[in-house]
């Protein structure tokens, strides 16, 4: 029988682990409590040694094309689109997109997919996962902008356990049990959200450092992709940032010695190396590499 291993983060999620005992035995998983940070990252090989140090790299990656995009009318008349019609699944091209981003990145090691709550994030993540054999988490942090210029009525999130069964059974999830981080409150503003898109970014730099460089792609939305390269070029997002196109990406490799204390976007010190796909650029405005 297939072992999964389960992450209980932080306080407020310790009171589920008796509850869920005994499914969770049935299941035969182990569970890992972590109260005092959200470590979900493995261990690199690198640690185990035999393997060359590797420097922190992380994928910020927009999810592939949505169903209201490609068929609204199809979306917008089925019973899931009424009752969550701001959270479409991919549609066939998105899928497409999500499995070609995944083979465009096996070139590089990555040890995890954290993805956003959003069911077209999820669905990329998996596509991801599927190409390069790795482990997936939710993150509530790395969510929609939360706000009603991008739900429309009835502006509900799903579910937990609706949101994972977008993740095929054979998969491991790493956090099956509760999504980690906090869901963002509605009608934050995009100035509010986009520094919390980077907080999160920064928090899984600050992992990849504390787990021995295991690195990760997080699967979100435009307005992160978007606020990742703003940040970078000491710029304003809608300055810079004109659109960004799906499965769009901000590739990070930090070229330099790295300390999880000061390690930021706009630390010059990190030697940055910044691979762009798909994000465009107001005119007049360029991004350096």
């Amino acid at each position: 029988t297939r072992r999964r291993n389960i992450i209980i983060m932080g306080p407020s999620l310790s009171r589920c682990a008796t509850s869920c005992e005994h499914s969770i035995a049935e299941a035969n998983a182990e569970v890992i409590f972590d109260l005092s940070s959200m470590n979900l990252l493995p261990k690199s090989p690198c640690a185990k040694g035999g393997y060359q140090r590797r420097f922190p790299a992380i994928a910020v990656v927009r999810h592939g094309e949505r169903l209201d995009s490609a068929d609204p009318g199809r979306w917008y008349g089925s019973e899931d689109g009424k009752s969550y019609p701001s959270d479409p699944p991919l549609s066939a091209l998105g899928r497409r997109q999500a499995t070609q981003l995944g083979k465009e990145l096996a070139s590089l090691h990555f040890d995890m997919v954290i993805s956003s709550p959003l069911i077209r994030c999820v669905a990329t993540a998996v596509e991801i996962c599927r190409i390069l054999s790795l482990p997936l988490c939710i993150d509530l942090e790395l969510g929609e902008v939360f706000n009603k210029a991008y739900f429309a009525p009835p502006s509900v999130l799903r579910k937990y356990d609706e949101v994972t069964r977008v993740v095929p059974e054979d998969f491991h999830l790493v956090n099956s049990m509760a999504a980690a981080g906090k869901a963002p409150q509605w009608q934050e503003s995009s100035q509010q959200a986009q520094p919390r898109m980077l907080r999160r970014v920064e928090h899984y730099l600050h992992q990849s450092i504390r787990s021995d460089q295991a690195n990760c792609i997080l699967v979100s939305h435009g307005d992160c992709v978007a606020s990742c390269a703003a940040e970078l070029q000491s710029a304003k997002c809608d300055d810079l940032v004109k659109g960004v196109d799906f499965c769009s990406y901000v590739l990070l490799r930090c070229q330099g010695p790295s300390n999880e204390s000061q390690l930021r976007l706009l630390d010059k010190d990190q030697q940055w190396k910044i691979r762009y796909k798909g994000v465009h650029l107001r005119e007049g405005m360029s991004m350096r590499r």
